[in-house]
């Protein structure tokens, strides 16, 4: 056998954690958590060819809850930084905005009633709504500007400095994504915030190119695709402009 140290580390609810082997289930070892910081040592027969761990909590959900140990591992850390959303709380409306445009998107993407120059028409502007609404946040909200001075300023300046190293929202100890989630690292890294500085950018100028043209001039798929191509999002290959447009709508789905 082998043995592995888990360090739970600010867990915020108690829960249920598990070992077993993925091809035979009824393998399955649990035990219960409690809230805070605990240790448990288990030992991993040396029979089992695909171990795995598992923990569940009643009130949150854990995107990474399930995942397998690998056999060089002796100690595992599981932070309450991996609990999602405690389902009892209220939720705010920068949350609710952020579950419609998510659902919106990938509702008009599985809608076959729509074109799929329509669907990328209605994605792009919810899109860059929800980035919008974002930037209106990392200014505003953080209070590294006034909402007078945002609404008088224009969008490409806004997202600017909105990402600038001016902005102390960018080098807080620990940013909020999404109310109830916090990313690991300390701040956010000058590459990441030049990436995502970049797609917001590249995203309004789209938005401004269909949303302004589209009623008297068409956009080309190849403007579209060569603006996509600069957030690092390609579209290899498409067989017709229908086609096209299908798999754009999908680029939505993943940014």
């Amino acid at each position: 056998m082998s043995t592995v140290l888990f360090r739970f580390k600010d867990i915020p609810d108690a829960s249920t954690f598990g070992i077993f082997n993925e091809i035979d289930r009824t393998t399955v070892q649990t035990w219960e958590v409690n809230s805070g910081d605990s240790e448990l040592s288990v030992d991993i027969p040396t029979t089992w060819q695909s171990p795995y761990r598992v923990i569940r909590a009643m009130r949150y959900f854990i995107p990474n809850g399930r995942a397998p140990i690998e056999p060089s591992v002796t100690e595992i850390l599981i932070t309450g930084g991996d609990y999602y959303i405690d389902i009892d709380r209220e939720i705010p409306n920068e949350e609710h905005n952020q579950k419609s445009v998510k659902v919106l998107i990938t509702t008009i993407y599985s809608n076959n009633a729509l074109s799929g120059r329509q669907k990328f028409y209605v994605s792009l502007l919810a899109l860059q709504s929800y980035f919008e609404q974002l930037t209106y946040g990392m200014l505003v909200l953080s209070g590294h500007m006034s909402k007078t001075k945002f609404n008088n300023g224009k969008a490409e300046h806004l997202i600017k400095e909105a990402f600038s190293e001016g902005n102390t929202f960018l080098q807080a100890g620990r940013i909020t994504i999404c109310p109830g989630k916090e990313p690991f690292h300390e701040g956010l890294p000058d590459e990441s915030r030049q990436v995502l500085e970049n797609i917001f950018h590249e995203i309004r100028k789209l938005r401004n190119r269909v949303a302004h043209r589209w009623g008297y001039q068409d956009v080309g798929c190849d403007k579209i695709l060569e603006i996509f191509r600069k957030v690092g999002e390609n579209i290899d290959y498409y067989i017709t402009e229908e086609d096209f447009y299908h798999k754009a709508t999908f680029v939505f789905v993943r940014l």
